[in-house]
């Protein structure tokens, strides 16, 4: 949908388990946005977003800042989730100096998706009343490759709203390999081990993979019992919550 932003999509149209489908143009996720072209901008303006909530690392924004224009309403939330080799995290880094290949690669992925579900204790609370309350809809989520961050808060977005785990991970899987993924996953390793890795490194950074959204599925379940308690103990999403929220967001 747009050039500069090639993992841009609506979440509209996404069955739920109870018939109804998700809302279209009320959940947006996207990788970075600082490449937008001028008729991407022309697309963005008319959706009518209330919110971009940004969930890069000061570093990241500051390297690649958004190029959003000023309008009028749009806020821009910041929620640094360093859990991620492109924020620098520094355990996960020490898994790909160990290993600089694609099996290291591949269990750096692994643990970044079962560190993903307590990095966002802090900051999921106030995300989910915000859509419970629909103040900020519609809504764009990103990072930076929009796959692992964005790719694991949009899983459990879409489980609150009883999306099936099937259609959960179609939609992750559609993030597949693409130039500007490679490319960022290049530039990260490069700042971060201060040279090159192995193409096939850049390979499994870049990709995305069942097993990842798996594992991060089964960190919640180990620590809470299962997502739902989850959803409920760390998102605040008790019953009633949660049919405000499919009230919300399904139609």
């Amino acid at each position: 949908m747009l050039d500069g932003a090639p993992n841009f999509r609506d979440l509209g149209g996404l069955l739920a388990r109870d018939g109804r489908r998700v809302r279209a143009g009320f959940i947006y996720r996207s990788g970075s946005l600082s490449g937008l072209t001028e008729r991407d901008l022309d697309i963005v303006t008319k959706l009518g977003i209330r919110l971009v909530c940004d969930m890069r690392s000061e570093r990241e924004r500051k390297a690649a800042p958004n190029r959003w224009l000023p309008v009028q309403g749009v806020e821009e939330l910041h929620i640094e989730v360093g859990v991620d080799l492109r924020a620098g995290e520094a355990s996960l880094l020490e898994i790909l100096r160990h290993d600089p290949n694609a099996d290291g690669a591949r269990r750096m992925m692994l643990q970044t998706y079962r560190n993903l579900p307590n990095a966002f204790s802090s900051s999921i609370r106030g995300l989910f009343a915000r859509l419970v309350d629909g103040d900020c809809l519609p809504v764009i989520f990103h990072c930076t490759a929009g796959k692992d961050r964005t790719g694991f808060l949009i899983a459990i977005i879409l489980h609150a709203l009883g999306v099936s785990r099937d259609t959960i991970y179609r939609d992750y899987l559609r993030s597949t390999r693409n130039g500007l993924l490679r490319e960022s996953a290049a530039q990260a390793m490069a700042i971060h081990f201060g040279a090159a890795l192995d193409a096939s490194v850049i390979d499994v950074v870049a990709g995305v993979d069942a097993l990842y959204l798996h594992e991060a599925f089964s960190a919640m379940a180990a620590s809470h019992g299962s997502v739902e308690r989850y959803l409920e103990d760390v998102a605040g999403l008790d019953p009633s919550q949660l049919h405000r929220l499919r009230d919300a967001l399904l139609e």
